[in-house]
């Protein structure tokens, strides 16, 4: 998924919008049955205000999820995402974006 942003007529960018994102993804293993997956997010410096003097810097987060079924109707996933613990990513309002965070879940289908 490729997204880019400006204006038809001018070729400006879009005001606190990145002229450039992306995110691509990787899985190893069936979609519903034991996986591992890897996402890059990036995105390119960002204007985050109205005249677009000021920029947020670019970035590129890594994410990866490991899924795993226990039981017939029931899987258990990790997910580590910013693996590399990039901390100077912010977003387009110029607020930083969490380090790394793990989180544990359990999926319940019925």
């Amino acid at each position: 998924e490729v997204l880019a942003s400006t204006v038809d007529a001018t070729g400006a960018s879009l005001p606190l919008a990145s002229p450039f994102s992306s995110r691509v993804a990787l899985r190893l293993g069936a979609e519903d049955g034991a996986h591992v997956a890897a996402t890059v997010r990036s995105r390119a410096s960002t204007p985050y205000n109205s005249f677009g003097t000021l920029k947020a810097s670019p970035y590129h987060l890594v994410d990866v999820v490991a899924r795993t079924p226990i039981a017939p109707n029931l899987a258990i996933a990790l997910d580590v995402d910013n693996v590399l613990d990039v901390k100077d990513a912010r977003d387009a309002n110029q607020l930083p974006l969490p380090g790394r965070l793990f989180f544990v879940s359990l999926e319940v289908h019925s």
